[in-house]
């Protein structure tokens, strides 16, 4: 009987532990902005995609109207992201990211060089209307 009880209480305690040490995080999040070098204001709608360099595939988002970004619940490890937008150089940036961690990113992108000449000469992009 007396051999019992550690027993018992080590049932218990493991009945009640075991779903805790299982609901530990294992994911990770990216959030971040894109913002333009220059004016450091935030590019809309910028496309992002991130790229698990272990062979987890490729995530793409979209940045929201104020320049922000999400990549919710990825695994931890290296990411190269991809960063585009009309009127603007490719961007790439490189990352790890532990488990349970949020990495907070801003990410600035320079105007392309024809992007620059037009707005440098005054002259607007000609346009064909049918």
């Amino acid at each position: 009987m007396r051999i019992m009880v550690p027993v018992v209480m080590l049932v218990l305690f493991l009945a009640i532990a075991v779903p805790f040490l299982s609901a530990q995080q294992t994911t990770a999040t990216i959030i971040g902005k894109v913002i333009d070098e220059a004016s450091e204001e935030p590019i809309l709608e910028a496309t992002l995609s991130a790229e698990n360099l272990s062979g987890g595939g490729i995530i793409t988002r979209n940045a929201n109207k104020k320049g922000k970004f999400r990549f919710n619940s990825i695994s931890p490890g290296a990411y190269r992201l991809t960063i585009k937008h009309e009127g603007y150089e490719l961007k790439v940036v490189s990352c790890v990211i532990n488990a349970a961690q949020t990495l907070n990113l801003k990410i600035t992108m320079k105007k392309s060089s024809a992007e620059k000449e037009s707005q440098n000469s005054g002259t607007a992009l000609p346009h064909t209307f049918f």
